[in-house]
């Protein structure tokens, strides 16, 4: 049922919403499934996004990964705009947006000599405190398939079993997992 009150019936539903959203759209019964209910034992892991504006370009490649560093992702325009990518940002919880950028344009000036000459013209630290669930030991017994116990339903998103990691890959793979389960 929609939010205006209308019904809409289907032979297969996919449920494609972050994990933590899951329990909330069953219904008290189906939730309390142990199926499901290993779902609310996953953890949230935060990832944080530094984008930066330069007056002008400060990567001579359009990616780059940092081994041993803060920042882990880095991606550039030729327009001179930089996104720091940062997973796992629990240890930044309080430090602040200013402290992050600091440290973040510490670890530039030193991998990238080109930022040492540039003017930073904007910047924006944006933290998503449930990116993803959090890659413990014994979390993929937590990570339920695609076909769910209730008929008809079923799961997509980068937190089912799909035998990868939480990426966009591991998200596009659960939704073809979910597709062939229905087509099976």
């Amino acid at each position: 049922t929609l939010r205006d009150g209308t019904t809409l019936e289907a032979e297969h539903v996919i449920l494609a919403v972050p994990f933590e959203r899951v329990l909330g759209l069953l219904p008290p019964g189906v939730a309390a499934d142990p199926f499901f209910a290993r779902i609310g034992k996953l953890e949230p892991s935060p990832i944080t996004r530094v984008h930066l504006w330069f007056d002008r370009p400060v990567m001579k490649r359009p990616h780059l990964v940092v081994v041993d560093g803060l920042s882990q992702w880095l991606f550039a325009r030729d327009s001179g705009y930089v996104q720091v990518v940062v997973s796992a940002t629990r240890s930044l919880k309080g430090m602040g947006h200013a402290n992050i950028l600091a440290e973040i344009l510490n670890e530039l000036q030193r991998l990238l000599p080109d930022v040492r000459n540039a003017t930073l013209l904007r910047s924006k630290v944006v933290t998503e405190h449930t990116a993803t669930f959090s890659a413990v030991p014994g979390v993929d017994e937590l990570r339920p398939t695609q076909r769910t116990p209730v008929p008809g339903l079923f799961l997509a998103g980068d937190w089912t079993a799909t035998g990868w990691p939480a990426t966009m890959e591991g998200a596009v793979r659960s939704g073809t997992l979910a597709a062939e389960a229905i087509l099976a």
